[in-house]
């Protein structure tokens, strides 16, 4: 593809190039890229064709259930030989079936 710029139309063009570290190939391959996407049509964008996604809900008895195990955390804190890591490990292994 060729086209015809006028003086200040290359000089903006060579500026920009320049500041970008680009040819002006490359700036004018970007400029023209750059407009082409802005001139579609956003309902033929991909992200705006993909379908929901749906989330397993946590129920209130499992939300209550991870409070009340942060609050013995919590408290079981201040005993010697205290770990968290064995601690969550042993709430998430009470969830699992064998």
């Amino acid at each position: 593809m060729r086209t015809d710029l006028g003086e200040k139309e290359y000089e903006m063009l060579s500026a920009v190039a320049r500041d970008e570290g680009l040819t002006i190939k490359e700036a004018a391959r970007k400029a023209l890229v750059e407009w082409s996407v802005s001139a579609l049509d956003i309902r033929e964008d991909p992200l705006f064709r993909l379908k929901p996604v749906r989330f397993k809900a946590v129920g209130r008895r499992k939300m209550r259930e991870a409070s009340e195990t942060m609050d013995r955390l919590r408290e079981s804190t201040k005993l010697s030989g205290w770990s968290g890591v064995k601690e969550i490990r042993k709430w998430r292994g009470a969830g699992k079936k064998s």
